[in-house]
């Protein structure tokens, strides 16, 4: 009959490509698998444990990285005073926030290190002031300025550091500029200090103690641990945000009316002042290496103090905001203030005792969301009054 097929014809002959591609792949896997043997037995000849690759954690933008988002749909309870608009957020090759450098051959160079305050991710694109300190000082003095943003969240002093002697100090800035104080002392309180192990913000990566696996370790690792490892990241290659959102729901079933007891507010006072004062020398040690270190290379150090809304009797946002976060550790919000300000005066006695320029910036910001959109986030506006302050105390040094 017109039409009919041949049914006679057997798998093989009904799928020949796949039927040649099995052939091939067959015998090269064994060829792999048996290379991959041969060599474990003679290129490790004699090694009983080849051990792991640590190395040291580089905490900046991801080079090209871009974002585009409406303010609209990123606005939630922890934030106040952010206006609803779209905010553009892109890193150069280098992984500098963009817009970074304006000019290929500058006359100065300004590099501006911190954590999320620097990097001001929530602020409009040509506002954030590490770029709009540049771009008044350049308008104010004549000359070509690149002030370049090396701020990344959650980053702390010693963070800023390796990134200054990595990637900062091979473009001979003239001048390094350094704003800390949130980050060292929340990791001062919850992670143990600098040389915490913590798999985000450990100063070494240790793919056995951080949980963490990358191209240059991954033949370090045993392969069960491999195959862990590979099935944790196709989780977070496929479902990122699902995954975050059951861990966290698990989390909170976890925690819910476990009747445990909160400290007594009017009882507790954070670590002893023995471990206070361990922790101010720790900061106070972290800011003289970035000043040492710049010297070093003929970099002029500059300090800042950091702007926030912590007051001495706080309105019910900052209040609820701080209890939710600090409530449970034992430390009352009066207390957690007077080392906070402490971190600020030696921020200013370091740069005092050191003979360098510290802008003092914690007072120039008013203390409400008009400016500050949480305790320590500049809004549009508050970005707009720093970088004002800013261009004006560097200027003296960009004139030299």
């Amino acid at each position: 009959m017109s039409g009919s097929t041949d049914t006679s014809q057997s798998r093989f002959e009904k799928h020949p490509v796949l039927t040649l591609l099995l052939i091939l792949l067959f015998p090269a896997f064994f060829l792999v698998a048996g290379a991959e043997y041969y060599l474990e037995e003679t290129v490790r000849q004699g090694v009983e444990n080849p051990g792991h690759l640590r190395y040291i954690r580089l905490r900046e933008q991801n080079p090209y990285y871009s974002q585009k988002y409406d303010l609209d749909d990123y606005i939630d309870h922890t934030m106040q005073g952010l206006e609803q608009q779209e905010v553009v957020f892109r890193a150069d090759e280098n992984g500098f926030v963009a817009p970074s450098r304006v000019h290929e051959d500058p006359d100065r160079t300004i590099v501006f290190l911190g954590g999320s305050t620097t990097e001001c991710h929530l602020v409009s694109e040509n506002l954030r002031f590490p770029f709009l300190a540049g771009r008044l000082l350049e308008e104010r003095s004549g000359l070509k300025i690149n002030s370049l943003n090396a701020g990344k969240a959650a980053s702390h002093t010693w963070h800023s550091i390796n990134v200054f002697a990595n990637k900062v100090i091979p473009l001979k800035p003239d001048i390094a500029v350094l704003m800390h104080n949130f980050n060292d002392l929340a990791g001062a309180l919850a992670r143990n200090g600098y040389w915490s192990d913590d798999h985000l913000y450990s100063l070494v990566v240790d793919p056995v103690i951080n949980r963490h696996v990358s191209l240059v370790n991954i033949h370090d690792l045993d392969r069960g641990r491999l195959f862990r490892e590979l099935l944790r990241g196709a989780k977070h290659l496929t479902i990122p945000e699902l995954w975050s959102e059951v861990v966290h729901l698990l989390k909170g079933i976890g925690t819910a009316g476990n009747g445990a007891a909160k400290p007594d507010p009017a009882e507790v006072t954070g670590p002893s002042k023995e471990a206070q004062d361990e922790m101010v020398r720790q900061f106070e040690r972290a800011l003289r290496s970035f000043v040492a270190l710049a010297r070093i290379y003929d970099i002029t150090p500059v300090l800042m103090t950091q702007f926030n809304r912590f007051t001495a009797t706080p309105d019910e946002f900052i209040q609820r905001e701080f209890s939710q976060i600090w409530g449970n550790a034992g430390m009352t919000y009066t207390a957690y203030k007077a080392l906070f300000d402490r971190y600020t005066e030696t921020i200013k006695r370091v740069g005092r005792e050191e003979g360098l320029q510290v802008i003092d910036l914690e007072p120039v910001v008013p203390k409400t969301s008009e400016y500050m959109y949480d305790w320590i986030h500049l809004n549009d506006r508050g970005a707009e009054l720093v970088s004002d302050r800013i261009a004006s105390s560097l200027a003296p040094l960009v004139a030299r």
